[in-house]
């Protein structure tokens, strides 16, 4: 069996955290209050994003590991 583990590292866990890293820095460098609380709005969101990409991956595990042991 091929493993995506390649795929879900460069685009479902990287991507969110990419993004997460570009609004930081963007936080960082804005003093307007209203761009600010808009920016982490969207940081929430891609916070959630990777929490639900690494609680899908944990699944998976937890179920190749079943049926690796449960043949």
């Amino acid at each position: 069996m091929k493993s995506n583990t390649p795929f879900v590292n460069a685009h479902k866990i990287r991507g969110p955290v990419a993004t997460m890293l570009g609004l930081i820095n963007l936080i960082l460098i804005t003093s307007d209050e209203t761009t600010k609380d808009e920016l982490l709005k969207h940081l929430h969101t891609s916070s959630l994003k990777l929490d639900a990409v690494i609680k899908e991956g944990s699944k998976q595990l937890d179920t190749d590991s079943y049926a690796q042991n449960n043949p």
